[in-house]
């Protein structure tokens, strides 16, 4: 009886074995090709589900009628059912999303209850596409080397400079203040006037209010200059793409989120995903199943027996040699390959065209001598030359360098006049440098 439940052990052991190895080798092969392709599926569904979700909150008059033109137009490109806002069909898709989110959260939500009539949205999806193709159009005029190289920096330097006189102030004086208190009071703004305390006090409820009513001054300055007369002149359409720009997509969108933290994580995060290279496809090897020895511990694993034994490797001055001459010759290399590529630059910035002007011929009226009006030519088309803009002064003011070695940044500001503005001229505007 012994001997006959001594041989049935083994053979009852060995089939659940061959089960459990059956069951755990199969299923792990195709989990690595089921997230591949229910990835590349919900990057294909969501833009079809956002581009059926704006038409159906866009486009309800045409899927609304007869049953031979709306199947037509559930197939017609969102290109072909509404205007175009900018010159890519990606940011067009994108813009349309949300506002078709803010004309269905509020919009709709009255204007369903005055009238099923849909000429209103029409009207302001118009609107809305006008003012974003003349912002492009506006946008592209834009100096972007002395916006980003000159006025930005300028910007970024002021606000340093009030934040640390501020901060510094309060700690010197013996009357203490609010830094926030100083700082607004050397760069006064109306928005943001008056200083908020606490939370739930009059001057939080004053400074919003007075954000808004700025917000709402400066969309309509934009409006004035985007909007067609015809469109401008409609006081109801005006004041509902005023609300729209100012309250939902700049107070809410833009003033109430890009200030928390969590934004910037988010928009820190999708740019990595973004720039990181897609991974290679790897297919899961299955896990080895161990033999029957080692598996009831009669026969120990090799790699635990066997331990790397300590290297002492011993230098000799010859090989310390050798590095140090190869590490001097790679320094002198990548030297010389700055150089050449540096004079390289120099000598094809010749054959490049100069710099377009930034402001053409101007005409104003004076007054001459005998007090008549005259108008008078100004020509002020010289561009600020790269070397002479804001962005140098801006990070040595970042880094506290005229601070911490102020010798460096007199040597570097002797070095930039005499670029710019000596005899020679190297880095003047349309030099060869500052091409």
């Amino acid at each position: 009886m012994d001997q006959e439940t001594a041989r049935a052990a083994p053979r009852g052991h060995a089939r659940t074995k061959s089960n459990i190895s059956v069951g755990s080798n199969n299923p792990s092969r195709p989990k690595h090709n089921r997230s591949k392709s229910t990835k590349k599926l919900d990057s294909v569904y969501s833009d079809e589900a956002t581009i059926a979700f704006i038409k159906r909150t866009l486009c309800a008059p045409q899927l609304a009628g007869p049953e031979g033109s709306r199947a037509r137009n559930i197939h017609k490109p969102l290109s072909e059912l509404l205007p175009p806002l900018t010159s890519s069909n990606q940011v067009d898709l994108q813009i349309y999303a949300l506002i078709s989110i803010i004309i269905k959260d509020f919009v709709h939500a009255w204007y369903s209850r005055i009238t099923p009539d849909q000429d209103f949205t029409d009207q302001v999806v118009h609107i809305i596409a006008h003012c974003t193709r003349a912002l492009e159009q506006r946008i592209r005029a834009v100096d972007l080397e002395a916006l980003i190289l000159d006025e930005l920096p300028e910007l970024i330097n002021l606000h340093v400079t009030a934040y640390r006189t501020a901060y510094n102030g309060s700690y010197t004086s013996s009357l203490v203040a609010d830094p926030r208190e100083i700082y607004h009071a050397i760069n006064p703004h109306p928005a943001l006037t008056p200083v908020p305390f606490e939370s739930g006090s009059l001057a939080s409820l004053d400074q919003a209010e007075n954000e808004a009513v700025w917000r709402q001054l400066l969309i309509q300055g934009v409006l004035s200059h985007v909007l067609p007369p015809e469109d401008l002149n409609n006081p109801p359409l005006r004041v509902l793409v005023t609300e729209i720009f100012s309250e939902l997509i700049i107070g809410r969108g833009v003033c109430g989120n890009i200030c928390e933290g969590w934004f910037t994580c988010d928009v820190i995060t999708k740019l990595l995903a973004i720039l990181r290279p897609p991974e290679p496809d790897v297919q899961q090897q299955p896990p080895t199943s161990p033999n029957r020895l080692e598996q009831f511990g009669l026969l120990a694993d090799d790699s635990d027996d066997v331990e790397e034994a300590p290297t002492v490797t011993s230098r000799s001055p010859v090989d310390f040699i050798s590095k140090a001459f190869w590490q001097i010759m790679q320094y002198a290399f990548l030297a010389f390959m700055t150089i050449r590529a540096f004079f390289t630059a120099l000598s094809d910035a010749a054959s490049l065209p100069p710099r377009a002007n930034s402001r053409e011929d101007s005409t104003h009226d004076e007054l001459d001598d005998s007090g008549s009006l005259c108008q008078q030519s100004t020509h002020d088309s010289i561009k600020r030359p790269i070397l002479g803009m804001s962005l140098w002064s801006c990070c040595s003011h970042l880094i506290s360098l005229d601070l911490q070695m102020p010798w460096l940044t007199t040597m570097g500001a002797y070095i930039q006049w005499l670029m710019i503005c000596s005899s020679w001229k190297v880095g003047y505007t349309n030099s060869r440098l500052d091409r």
